[in-house]
């Protein structure tokens, strides 16, 4: 599963949220990925202070 920030249209392997503008921080941020049932599925982070990339499955 991809999940796209971006406009297009949903497909069995992406997703789109179908934000017009940009919603990641250049300097650190987490990408949360949760389940129907509110589940962590995946979490990546970047450019805290730290802490790596870290991924969940």
């Amino acid at each position: 599963m991809r999940v796209h920030i971006r406009t297009g249209l949903d497909t069995r392997r992406d997703v789109y949220q179908d934000r017009r503008t940009y919603v990641w921080d250049n300097r650190s941020d987490t990408a949360t990925l949760r389940n129907d049932h509110g589940r962590l599925v995946d979490e990546a982070c970047w450019g805290h202070r730290g802490r790596r990339g870290r991924h969940h499955r």
